[in-house]
Parts: C-alpha cells; sequence; structure tokens
C-alpha cells in the first residue's frame, strides 16, 4: 500500500522536477571523481632527471623506516625529513 502511494506520487511534475534536480548534482559529482581518477598521480621528486611519484616515496620512506626499527632504533630517533633524503638517495 505504501509503497503504490509513493509510485503514485512520483507521477507529479513536482517529483519529475526532483528526480532530475537529483540526477544533475550526482551527474556532476561523479564527473568530478572520474577527473581525479584520471589526472596523473603526484610526484614529489626529481632524481637524475626521473620523477618519483609520492605513492613510490611513501612505499620506500616505510620499507627503510622498518629497516631502522629491525635494527633496534627507537621510534622517536627517526628523523623522518633525512629519511626522505636517503630515500631519495637510492634512486
Amino acid at each position: 500500500m505504501l509503497i503504490q502511494r509513493m509510485r503514485d506520487g512520483s507521477e507529479g511534475l513536482m517529483a519529475k522536477i526532483i528526480i532530475g534536480l537529483i540526477i544533475i548534482v550526482f551527474g556532476l559529482f561523479g564527473f568530478g571523481s572520474i577527473t581525479t581518477f584520471l589526472a596523473p598521480p603526484a610526484k614529489v621528486a626529481s632524481v637524475n632527471g626521473e620523477a618519483i611519484p609520492q605513492q613510490e616515496m611513501e612505499l620506500a620512506v616505510e620499507r627503510n623506516r622498518r629497516m631502522l626499527l629491525a635494527r633496534d632504533v627507537r621510534l622517536q630517533d627517526i628523523d623522518e625529513d633525512e629519511l626522505r633524503i636517503v630515500c631519495c638517495r637510492h634512486w
């Protein structure tokens, strides 16, 4: 009964306008998210003319951080900036 009332109410002009506006809004926001996925990955450094994507840099930093922690270096003693510089030297 309730579903039938909703269906009957959706046949009016006002309901069609509201549904059209919702479709337009979803379409515009959906288009924005598609362009985000198509954008090239951010480059954070360049070593010897080779651009390094942010994701590769973060993976290398995390790998080196874990190696230091495995060598019993305290987390407070690890300098994040120095770790990033060391990662760039390896490229």
